[in-house]
Order: C-alpha cells, then sequence, then structure tokens
C-alpha cells in the first residue's frame, strides 16, 4: 500500500516592538506586532485577550509593566515575546521661586479710598527703607458682593514704582480701634450667616463686646469662603507684578471672641481658621511672600503656629516687635524667638516696630535702638516693618532705623533666601 506523509507546516514567526521601551508616567507607547504562519495570538501579562496575526495598539502604563504575545502555528508550534516598558514619575514641578526683598519696609498705615499716596516726597533721606507697605480695609476692596476695587492698590504702587521701592500690601479685616464701623464688606454686617449677632458685631476685638471694635469671624466657613474669592481676585491681579513685595494678612487679636458675639466659637476653630487661611494664601500667591500677622491669640502661638509652618514649606509671619524677648518677664516671647532662631533656614519672619508705644515701657529695652539690637540680631528677621503712622516715637524709631542701617554698611545682614522658598 502507498504510504502517505503528513506535510510539516512552517513554524510561526512573531515580531513584537514597544514604540518606547522607557517613559514616564501618564505617557504612552504603541505595541506593533506581525506574525507570519500564525492561528492564534494571545495576549498576557501586562495586557490579555487575543490578538489578530498582525496589528498595533497604543497603551499609557502607570508602572513598569511586561507585555507578553503568543502566537501558536497550525501544528501547534508557539512562539512567544516579550517587551518590557519602564515607567519612572514624572520630576517635580518646579517651586515657583518667591520674590525676595529683605530689609527696612515703611509702614505707612492704611490707605483710605481716594487717599494720598506715599510718594517720593515722603521717602526723601529714607535710603534704608527698601519699600514701603499700605494697609487697605476689606471692605473697599470688595464694595459689592463679588465686585472688586484694587485702584487704591494700583495707585500707591505706581508711586512707589517710581523711586524703585518695592509695595507691601496688607488686607485688613479688624478694626481694632473704639468707635468705627466693621471692616468687613457691608453686605456681611447684618447678615446673622456671617456670624454677626449683636448690632451687627462680628467678633468683638479682644473679646469684649464694650470695645466697640470688631475683626471677621474666621472661623465662620461663610467669611472664610468670601476671604478666598479675596484671596483669588488678588492673587490674579498681582502674584506676578514685580513691584509687589509681599502680602501681608490682617492681624488676629481675638484673645477668644465674645461668646455673646458668637456661641459657636472656640479657640480650636479660630486655630483651625489662621492655618486655612495660610494654606490658601500661599497657593493664590506662589511667587510672593504672603505673611499673617499673629500678635495675640487665645492659643500658645509658637507651638500651635510653628511646625505648621515648617511642614508646610511657606512660613512667614510676624510678629510685634515692642514685644519683649529673652530679656523680659515674658515666656511665650521668649520661646517664640527662641523657635524662630531654630527653623532660621525655613521660616522667613517679619517683625514690627510700633511708633506709638514707649519702649521704655518694657522691662527690656531703653530704647528703639535697643530694640533693633536685640531682636534684629537674636531674631534674624528677613524683613522688619517700621511704623510710619506718625506716633509720638516715630522720630525715636527713625533715627534708630537709620543709625543701624549706617553701622551694618547699608547691607541687610538676613538676606539668605529661606530653603523652602528656592
Amino acid at each position: 500500500p502507498a504510504t502517505t506523509t503528513t506535510p510539516t507546516l512552517p513554524a510561526p514567526t512573531l515580531s513584537f516592538t514597544a514604540s518606547k521601551t522607557s517613559l514616564t508616567k501618564g505617557t504612552a507607547t504603541t505595541l506593533t506586532w506581525s506574525s507570519a504562519n500564525a492561528v492564534s495570538c494571545t495576549a498576557s501579562q501586562g495586557w490579555s485577550g487575543s490578538k489578530t496575526a498582525s496589528g498595533s495598539t497604543t497603551l499609557t502604563p502607570q508602572t513598569t509593566t511586561t507585555y507578553t504575545l503568543s502566537c501558536k502555528g497550525g501544528s501547534g508550534d508557539q512562539v512567544l515575546k516579550s517587551v518590557t516598558v519602564t515607567v519612572t514619575e514624572p520630576a517635580p514641578a518646579p517651586t515657583a521661586q518667591k520674590k525676595f526683598y529683605p530689609g527696612f519696609w515703611g509702614l505707612y498705615g492704611q490707605h483710605d479710598k481716594g487717599g494720598a499716596v506715599v510718594d517720593a516726597a515722603d521717602l526723601q533721606g529714607k535710603d534704608y527703607f527698601k519699600g514701603i507697605t499700605r494697609s487697605y480695609v476689606w471692605k473697599e476692596l470688595e464694595p459689592a458682593y463679588g465686585n472688586y476695587d484694587f485702584s487704591g492698590i494700583r495707585a500707591q504702587k505706581e508711586a512707589v514704582a517710581g523711586t524703585g521701592k518695592k509695595f507691601g500690601v496688607e488686607i485688613k479685616w479688624t478694626n481694632n480701634w473704639p468707635g468705627g464701623n466693621p471692616s468687613i464688606p457691608e453686605y456681611m454686617w447684618n447678615d446673622a450667616s456671617y456670624g454677626g449677632t449683636i448690632s451687627g458685631k462680628h467678633g468683638a476685638y479682644l473679646g469684649a463686646a464694650s470695645n466697640d471694635a470688631w475683626t471677621a469671624m474666621t472661623w465662620n466657613p461663610k467669611v472664610q469662603g468670601r476671604i478666598f474669592a479675596l484671596l483669588d481676585a488678588m492673587g490674579t491681579a498681582f502674584d506676578n507684578d514685580p513691584d509687589i513685595g509681599f502680602i501681608l494678612l490682617e492681624q488676629e487679636t481675638t484673645h477668644g471672641a465674645d461668646t455673646n458675639d458668637d456661641p459657636g466659637y472656640t479657640c480650636a476653630k479660630e486655630l483651625e481658621a489662621i492655618k486655612t487661611i495660610m494654606t490658601y494664601a500661599y497657593a493664590r500667591f506662589p511667587h510672593t511672600p504672603v505673611f499673617y500677622e499673629l500678635d495675640w491669640g487665645c492659643f500658645d502661638i509658637p507651638s500651635s503656629i510653628h511646625q505648621f509652618l515648617i511642614d508646610g514649606g511657606n512660613g512667614a509671619w510676624t510678629i510685634n516687635a515692642v514685644a519683649c524677648t529673652d530679656k523680659d518677664l515674658g515666656e511665650r516671647d521668649a520661646n517664640t524667638y527662641a523657635l524662630f532662631r531654630s527653623a532660621y533656614d525655613k521660616i522667613a519672619g517679619a517683625i514690627f516696630l510700633d511708633g506709638w508705644n514707649d519702649v521704655r515701657a518694657w522691662p527690656c529695652y531703653e530704647s528703639a535702638a535697643a530694640v533693633l539690637g536685640h531682636i534684629g540680631e537674636a531674631f534674624r528677621a528677613r524683613y522688619f516693618l517700621v511704623d510710619q503712622s506718625n506716633g509720638p516715637y516715630q522720630d525715636e524709631i527713625n533715627q534708630a532705623t537709620k543709625d543701624w542701617w549706617n553701622a551694618h554698611n547699608g547691607v541687610w545682614p538676613f538676606s539668605d533666601v529661606p530653603s523652602t522658598w528656592k
């Protein structure tokens, strides 16, 4: 009988490649394959399912992944190939370089809407000032809900720019003088949802309802929302402006609000509000230092705020330079300065020399020069705000400032950029 010979089928072949075998997370690679003499192809490992004899597909692996493809011939022979795509995390986005203008700054007080600006004549003979600071009341920055008026800031900025100096903007939401009206926008005054419950008051200054001075209830979610909206508008307008040196947020001085004004108030809420507002402001001003003035509070400022600033990587806040430090009887102030010195590389502090208080009334200083000599060296402040609001001791502090500047040969000794700002 005749012998029947079964023909030998050719073995399958396979070409399998990736357009990119090394990529950054979030980018794609294209797998391409082509087989011959195959009756079926199957994907495994990083992908799956039956595949045509030839084809391509684009994938975006999130981690390093191996893709395998096997193709089987008619005689049962199988060819298998794999390709590994290595995925790396993208490099972190560079931290925005903050503007950095350390030195003495003249603090010229509140700018009233339509009022005069500080110009070259006011700054004559004050070469020691890196720039000036003016305060702007929230209700004038937002005269109606969601409508913002920054004309006063722009007018002052232009006047200062002509002198070659920089401009720092303080946003005020506290009226800390007896009498007058709240500094918050008028649409909040008699709306209980913003926290006002006694004749429109929104948190009595220092917790004394009879003091007749107000502060915004920053722990109220609706008030916070409006502060965020203001910061959004100001960040858009001024963060990239080279003439704006820093933003200074309002003095937080409740000492615990009067519970008659807000029965829901707690010290913990106030502290959390400060941190929340700080964090939001830092995000809205990535190129501009933001300071939060924390002179007083129901909480212990050093232990409550210090680590938060370090962890946040944007540390900047102010304290009142007329408070005594290591030399005096106040343990809180001594601790504050010690903490700042311990984190000097990360926290850029600003201090405020007040022209309305006689420094000799404090047990540790005999003159404004002593304040500069001790606090300036001990605190190592990058920014020193010198009151120019015509207080009775302004001439003394200006002379002390000039003498200190000349003694340092016109060079600010604390000019190294904090590591968190680089």
